[in-house]
């Protein structure tokens, strides 16, 4: 589970530009290895359709978290990187 949030509603805070990329990079480099790509859960901002289910919220992130752990097994490994605005 990779996540990538570049920025928020308020206007206060710069937007963070390489936050989607690090996670989509380590993406990459997970399927390179030989993770298949159907389990890699990547969200971030930029993220279209699904109704915006991959779009970065805190609710949007556990739910995922959870739907994730539910389905874990004894002999998988579970990554979950956060490259998060940083309020």
């Amino acid at each position: 589970m990779l996540v990538g949030c570049s920025g928020d509603n308020r206007t206060e805070l710069k937007p963070l530009p390489y936050t989607i990329n690090d996670v989509k990079g380590f993406a990459e480099s997970l399927i390179a290895t030989g993770v298949l790509p159907a389990s890699v859960k990547l969200m971030h901002d930029e993220r279209t359709g699904d109704c915006g289910r991959y779009l970065p919220g805190k609710d949007k992130i556990l739910k995922e978290l959870v739907l994730l752990l539910r389905g874990i097994e004894p002999e998988d490994t579970l990554i979950v990187a956060l490259s998060p605005y940083n309020r």
